[in-house]
């Protein structure tokens, strides 16, 4: 009787891994197909896991695939601006400081030629982020090269 209930259980275990194993795929695939990626890091992290690793933990399994579909809207909004970004600098790379001292130059220039932009109308005639602007315009306040009138977004800059 213990050989049969042996037998039963490992019949069982076997069946539950297998099931397990196609849920988490098909949820992956879900998600996949939803993001419009190729293939997440999670699958691939899980595909390179050892077969008998991946069915001892199926609570873990399941979890990346509902942490990746509440994290849907946020990758989505993620890839937009990156894909607009250009590809100058690797992520949380720093500008070099010519590269600074060039913006800056740039961004005092256009300022003393075209007084009481706003930083947004001053990015775009630029082609550069307002991000990447902010450090500038902080340099040239200091060294007194430009003004300032205004408050937050409605902040206009003039030059000297």
């Amino acid at each position: 009787m213990s050989n049969l209930n042996s037998t039963i259980q490992a019949r069982i275990s076997s069946f539950l891994d297998e099931l397990n194993r196609l849920l988490r795929d098909a949820a992956l695939e879900a998600v996949t197909s939803a993001l419009g990626a190729s293939k997440p890091k999670a699958a691939a992290a899980a595909a390179k896991r050892p077969a008998a690793k991946r069915a001892a933990t199926p609570a873990k399994a399941a979890a990346p695939a509902k942490a990746s579909k509440a994290a849907k809207p946020k990758a989505a909004k993620a890839a937009a601006p990156a894909a607009a970004r250009k590809a100058s600098r690797g992520k949380g790379e720093k500008r070099s400081p010519a590269t600074i001292k060039r913006t800056t130059d740039a961004l005092a220039a256009y300022v003393k030629s075209n007084s009481g932009k706003r930083i947004e109308e001053i990015s775009k005639a630029m082609g550069v982020s307002t991000k990447d602007l902010a450090l500038p315009i902080k340099k040239l306040l200091s060294s007194k090269r430009i003004s300032k009138r205004g408050e937050k977004r409605a902040t206009k800059y003039f030059g000297k």
